[in-house]
C-alpha cells in the first residue's frame, strides 16, 4: 500500500527551491528501523519497572511512618 503524500504542494511551493530540496529528499529516505533490542530494554526499565520500583518504594516509607 503505497504511502499518502505529505506535503502540501502550495505549502512547498511557498518555500525557498534548496529548501524544497531538502523535504523532498528527506521524504523520499527510507523510513528509520523501529527499536531495537536494546532500545526496548531501555524503554521498559525506564519507563515501566523504575517508576514502580519508586512508587512500591514510596508507599513502603509512608507505611513505615504511621
Amino acid at each position: 500500500m503505497a504511502e499518502p503524500e505529505r506535503t502540501n504542494d502550495s505549502a512547498l511551493a511557498a518555500l525557498p527551491a534548496e529548501l524544497q530540496a531538502r523535504i523532498r529528499e528527506v521524504q523520499a529516505a527510507a523510513p528509520a528501523a523501529d527499536f531495537d533490542a536494546a532500545s526496548w530494554f531501555w524503554l521498559i526499565l525506564l519507563g515501566a519497572l523504575l517508576p514502580l520500583l519508586l512508587i512500591v518504594l514510596g508507599w513502603l516509607s509512608g507505611r513505615g511512618a504511621r
